[in-house]
This record gives C-alpha cells, structure tokens and sequence, in this order.
C-alpha cells in the first residue's frame, strides 16, 4: 500500500522514494527513478487491500494464480479467433454501378485515411470469410 515519497539520504546524496507498507508494519522503499516497476492495485480500494508479508508464499500464489488466469484468458481467446478465422463467410456481389452512383452523392472528398478504410472494408466485405474491422 502507498504510504508517501520520502526523502532519505543514500551515499551521502538526497533521494525520493515511494514509501510502500506490507503486513507486518514492514516497509519498501522504493527509488522515484523505478517508478515503471510499480502498478497501482486495482482489486478493492485502498483500506481492504490485502497486505501480503515481503517474499512471502501468500504473494508467490496470488501472482501464480493470477498469471494462470492470463494464461486461461489468453488460451481462450485463441480458440475464439480461430474458430472464427476457420468458419466461412458471407461473400457480397461488387455492386459496381451502385457504389459508384452512391460515392458520386458524398458531398465531401474523403481524406487518404479514409480511402484507405473505405477500400479495405469493401474488399472485406467481398472476401468470403467473416469480417474483423472496427472503424
């Protein structure tokens, strides 16, 4: 848990650090410079957030179990995409003349981004697998 930035003096040099409490009433300090090495909690608030013991077995599990969950989630997404990538699609007719007629009625130019989007959605939609595009 995040109790403050200290100040404490290391080599004779002033120096910031997170000062993060465990259970026990142990303390990590941990140098402002590393700060990429921590992510705030986002379990439960604050005040019923688990404190876990420094190299403690309790942790060693949560982080095992949460790294299963990932590897679980992960798993299951593959199977999911690749379901999905091995089931055939709907293939449009290319609607030419209609799209043409269509287009001419657009009061604005497109941009070279969404020409690009607009060209890669309508070879989507004609290839004969289902479609995977968020615009």
């Amino acid at each position: 848990r995040y109790l403050e930035v200290a100040t404490l003096e290391v080599e004779n040099q002033a120096a910031e650090f997170l000062m993060l409490a465990y259970a026990e009433d142990a303390k990590l300090y941990v140098p402002v410079a590393n700060l990429h090495l921590i992510a705030r909690y986002t379990g439960s608030d604050d005040e019923t957030a688990p404190l876990h013991r420094l190299s403690s077995e309790t942790w060693q599990k949560a982080k095992r179990k949460a790294a299963e969950q990932v590897r679980d989630v992960a798993a299951e997404l593959l199977d999911i995409y690749a379901r999905r990538a091995a089931r055939e699609g709907y293939a449009f007719a290319d609607p030419k003349a209609d799209y043409a007629t269509f287009s001419a009625g657009f009061p604005f130019e497109e941009t070279p981004d969404q020409q690009t989007t607009i060209d890669a959605v309508r070879a989507d939609m004609l290839a004969p697998k289902p479609m995977d595009r968020l615009v």
